[in-house]
């Protein structure tokens, strides 16, 4: 099984899985938020229109933009990605950075809508879609059920203001310390709180490398 295979059996389990919330935000299915994206803005994926927003926002820029551009730094100076897996893809627009940096970029992502408004830009600009429709759970099904026949590795796979905040599946979390070595080498992260979930520390086998973005919330680590 090669990556896109992968991602296309995702999007299809998502596609008819996931029941979509009409309210951003929601909490359903592991929804992300829109990437510090305001209601009122228009969110249909318009390139560097989109990048002007995160710049010139104090909070996007601060909570997005600053760790966006430190992870496409690390990613394309540091550990020379060629291919890549954002999981809570949410507007696209870290895939759009890594894509305009050279990396080839893939997202997951539960939003319907969220993938409908950047497709049509990827494909016209990149050649194809980009996003794929699904979440955490699917995710991990998915590698359960190909462990032994995947064949490709991701360079590094990101999911990014995600895991630190509350709600999450104790069993999710386990898994995702077990399964993402079989997909990628590196990963940039926040940390679960494991604590609070009665865990301990499933990344404590991994090596740690750096902190990326603002304060030092997010992990580069080794994972293989």
């Amino acid at each position: 099984m090669n990556e896109l295979d992968f991602l296309n059996e995702i999007d299809l389990l998502g596609t008819n899985q996931i029941k979509q919330a009409e309210e951003w935000g929601h909490t359903e299915d592991i929804y992300w938020f829109s990437n510090a994206t305001p209601k009122g803005l228009d969110v249909k994926f318009n390139g560097l229109q989109m990048t002007d927003y995160y710049v010139s926002d104090e909070y996007a820029r601060r909570t997005r933009w600053n760790l966006w551009t430190e992870c496409v730094d690390c990613l394309k100076n540091e550990l020379n990605s060629k291919k890549v897996l954002d999981i809570g893809g949410a507007n696209g627009h870290f895939s759009f950075l890594c894509l305009q940096n050279g990396i080839e970029s893939y997202a997951i992502e539960p939003r319907i809508d969220m993938i409908k408004s950047t497709e049509k830009e990827f494909v016209e600009n990149y050649g194809s879609k980009k996003m794929y429709c699904g979440n955490i759970n699917i995710l991990l099904n998915t590698i359960e059920k190909h462990i032994e026949d995947i064949k490709f590795k991701f360079d590094c796979v990101s999911i990014l203001n995600f895991l630190h905040g509350n709600g999450h599946n104790p069993k999710d979390i386990e898994r995702l310390a077990f399964l993402l070595p079989k997909i990628t080498e590196y990963i940039i992260v926040s940390d679960p709180n494991f604590g609070a979930m009665g865990l301990d520390n499933k990344f404590k086998n991994f090596e740690f490398i750096k902190f990326v973005g603002y304060e030092n919330l997010h992990k580069l680590y080794k994972i293989t």
